[in-house]
């Protein structure tokens, strides 16, 4: 949401210094400034729109990968301990990932693009 916010903005100063621009286009100043204004968020917003796309599909990426990789560590039963030990460390590596997400997601909604299904994700047990 906090991109979104950061992107509307952007392009909201772009249509401003198009239209400063066209107003008095002959007056050098303001056409540098406006032209270096308008420059600037425009690259602002195509980097929030990159960055919204991305984060959207890697985090849903991330929350399927956590999903499938559970279900096969609470049906695996391993056959000694060495493959114990890895499924231990895996455990606690996916369980500190779910943690840190769901803080983000609880106390940065705004500026995290996780859906809403991870603060219903249970650890592994």
């Amino acid at each position: 949401m906090g991109f979104i916010i950061v992107l509307i903005v952007a392009v909201v100063i772009l249509v401003a210094c198009i239209v400063l621009n066209k107003l008095d286009p002959f007056y050098f100043d303001i056409e540098m400034a406006v032209f270096t204004i308008g420059t600037i968020c425009a690259v602002v917003a195509v980097l929030c729109i990159v960055i919204i796309a991305g984060m959207n599909i890697s985090n849903k990426r991330e929350v399927s990968i956590y999903q499938s990789q559970k279900a096969y560590i609470e049906s695996h039963k391993p056959d000694n301990d060495i493959e114990d030990a890895a499924l231990t460390n895996k455990k606690i590596e996916l369980n500190e990932w779910l943690y840190n997400t769901q803080y983000v997601k609880k106390n940065y909604p705004a500026w995290t693009f996780y859906p809403d299904e991870v603060l219903e994700l249970k650890p592994i047990e």
